[in-house]
């Protein structure tokens, strides 16, 4: 719009990540997995101010990325029933310096969960229920989002001796997957709304 424009960066540096992990295998079902990575000169999208009064939005290297994980698994089989489970849970910190004044800081602890239920019935039948929930968080490395949360449903009937099958889904049930995101930056506030 006549206030805020979009424009690239011939200087973009590529971005490096470090990595440690450490994984495990739980009573021989939970998958366990700890993991530190450090990204240095990370991508992110800024909302400068740089050229005056009007804004524009670009993709930047970021100093740094630091990130700490801990993500569970969880598979569970009982005759027709099926259940997959998994959560993340991570600490992220994004730190800038653009000089005079431009810093970015941004520290958070965020959660996502996914579940997925199947079942099958006689006949060829079957049907099958998954939701995620994705807690406050980072993204871009300089917009905060609010929590977000999805649940998509489907059946579907196998045919001919299951040589073809007949599938029938609705994506994001009850019209939540809605988002929204804050950021400030260079004396500027950001707004930012959206929806699939």
């Amino acid at each position: 719009n006549e206030y805020t424009f979009h424009k690239g960066n011939t200087a973009l540096r590529p971005q490096y990540s470090q990595t440690l992990s450490l994984s495990y295998q739980l009573l021989n079902r939970v998958q366990t997995s700890l993991s530190y990575s450090r990204v240095k000169d990370v991508f992110g999208q800024v909302v400068d101010t740089a050229s005056g009064l009007k804004g524009y939005l670009s993709t930047r290297n970021l100093a740094s990325q630091d990130n700490i994980s801990l993500v569970l698994s969880y598979p569970f089989q009982y005759k027709r029933y099926s259940l997959f489970a998994n959560m993340n849970t991570n600490y992220s910190l994004y730190k800038g310096n653009f000089g005079k004044g431009r810093t970015l800081q941004h520290e958070i602890v965020a959660v996502s969960v996914f579940m997925q239920h199947s079942i099958r019935f006689n006949g060829g039948w079957a049907a099958e229920l998954s939701g995620f929930y994705q807690s406050p968080s980072i993204w871009q490395g300089s917009l905060k989002t609010g929590s977000i949360w999805s649940a998509d449903a489907g059946v579907q009937k196998q045919l001919f001796n299951g040589k073809a099958t007949i599938k029938m889904s609705i994506t994001d049930l009850f019209r939540t997957l809605a988002w929204s995101a804050n950021g400030k930056f260079a004396g500027q506030t950001t707004h930012v709304n959206g929806s699939q």
